[in-house]
């Protein structure tokens, strides 16, 4: 691209040059037919001034051409949304930076935030595009000698030269495996950061190879946990990248069950139900679900067996507190009760609960239900 700019900005200067000439050329052929010697001299002030207009004319042309140019450069080489390197710019300098005899060695760190379509979901897009640039002001402020770029969505990239991997993985691991957060619109919104990286010319012998070696690596560290940061080893290419499609939804609706989420505070909202449920309510959609429901917990139980379930799944949730202050992975509860359809149909379900804490939504249930009577109608519970 910067040959054929530059053979572009030649031509451009060639063609100028070549209308000025025949304009001057042109002009001093007329004077030199002038029959008086004042009226030729006032001709040649005149060419003379033709001849400095035209030259300051080009050279502010060739100015602003200079600009465009720059911008131009600026807008192929950076990301419009957060102001550091796009895919193709960080290409550019690591394609030059491997041709530059002295750097010895590049490593470079594949950087992705977890969950971060989560962020777009509970806050909107505007939120996580907060998210993106502050994610690309931290990288830049922090590791303000190394190469930084993002590669696309929700994940970037950096490249430090001439330091080993081994360095590189202390200094910069330690760095992301500290939680993120920002603040948007008075809400304070954390995330944590997978990376996965790799180094040139030890594990590839250019730029394509690197990325996609880096790529391998965050993968695994993605499929391992997330938050998490590898090193790139061969075998990672062999790792199948059929797990991460699955999403919440993919998964909720293969359950052999009805699956609900809802708050845990204030109206029992609730944010999720697999489309088992919305069935055995019979109702047409999500959004008739919800309608039906009052999008709340607190229509999904039978009016008469409310307050008998809420006050025992407070008592569940409170012994496991006494029993565990300190448990991480939330408190259990297990409740039968009533509910009656759109059509009006009473069913009685068992739900098996966990109250967690989540950074988004504060404390929240998630709710696995089966119909008793289809239960009862298995072999497990034939005597």
């Amino acid at each position: 691209m910067n040959e054929q700019r530059s053979f572009l900005n030649k031509k451009a200067l060639t063609v100028d040059a070549v209308f000025l000439t025949v304009v001057i050329l042109f002009e001093l052929f007329v004077a030199l037919r002038l029959n008086t010697a004042m009226d030729r001299i006032k001709a040649t002030i005149l060419v003379a001034i033709t001849l400095l207009a035209s030259l300051i004319f080009l050279w502010r042309y060739r100015m602003e051409m200079k600009r465009a140019n720059k911008e131009l450069q600026r807008q192929v080489d950076y990301d419009a949304l957060t102001g550091i390197y796009n895919r193709g710019g960080l290409i550019r300098v690591m394609q030059e930076w491997m041709e530059d005899e002295s750097i010895v060695n590049l490593t470079g760190f594949f950087i992705d935030l977890d969950d971060f379509k989560l962020i777009n979901d509970v806050y909107g897009h505007p939120a996580g595009d907060a998210a993106l640039c502050h994610m690309a002001d931290f990288l830049r402020v922090t590791f303000d000698h190394a190469l930084v770029g993002r590669t696309g969505g929700d994940e970037f990239c950096l490249i430090v030269k001439n330091v080993s991997a081994e360095s590189c993985a202390e200094e910069i691991g330690d760095v992301l495996k500290k939680p993120q957060s920002f603040t948007y619109q008075d809400n304070r919104i954390s995330f944590t950061l997978s990376a996965g990286y790799a180094e040139y010319p030890a594990q590839a012998k250019n730029t394509g190879e690197l990325m996609r070696v880096m790529d391998y690596a965050l993968y695994a560290a993605k499929v391992s946990g997330k938050h998490q940061i590898k090193r790139y080893e061969p075998e990672m290419g062999d790792i199948k990248r059929d797990n991460l499609g699955f999403n919440v939804k993919r998964i909720a609706s293969g359950m052999p069950g009805f699956f609900l989420i809802y708050k845990a505070e204030g109206d029992e909202r609730i944010l999720f139900a697999n489309d088992h449920l919305i069935q055995l309510f019979e109702c047409d959609d999500y959004d008739d679900f919800l309608k039906y429901t009052h999008a709340s917990f607190r229509y999904i139980v039978h009016s008469d067996d409310l307050d008998r379930v809420e006050a025992s799944i407070l008592q569940q949730i409170k012994n496991g507190q006494n029993q565990a202050p300190d448990k991480k992975s939330g408190y259990e509860d297990y409740v039968l009760y009533r509910i009656r359809t759109k059509k009006g149909r009473i069913r009685q379900v068992i739900d098996m609960g966990r109250l967690v804490k989540d950074e988004h939504y504060g404390y929240i249930y998630y709710v696995f239900l089966q119909d008793l009577e289809a239960l009862e109608h298995l072999d497990i519970f034939a005597s």
